[in-house]
């Protein structure tokens, strides 16, 4: 059962279009051997409007010429 989610960082992408990346942190009860514990889980996750995805993929056109930008490794921004 899901106990609550912070959001532990987010920024925009530069060169994007648009996209921002969210850092969450969810507590959440489960079960584990049949006993009830707390965990913590992490997951990035990258918005646009009313769009959410956990991956942003490369788009490539007809001629196989990439028209975006790969993204790989985003990192929490630490508080100022």
């Amino acid at each position: 059962m899901l106990q609550g989610v912070d959001i532990l960082s987010s920024y925009q992408i530069p060169d994007a279009q648009g996209w921002s990346v969210y850092f969450l942190s969810a507590k959440a009860k489960v079960k584990i051997d049949g006993k009830e514990q707390e965990a913590i889980i992490t997951q990035t996750v990258f918005v646009k409007g009313d769009r959410i995805t956990l991956h942003l993929k490369k788009k490539v056109n007809r001629n196989g010429r990439l028209k975006a930008r790969v993204f790989q490794d985003f990192k929490p921004k630490s508080p100022r």
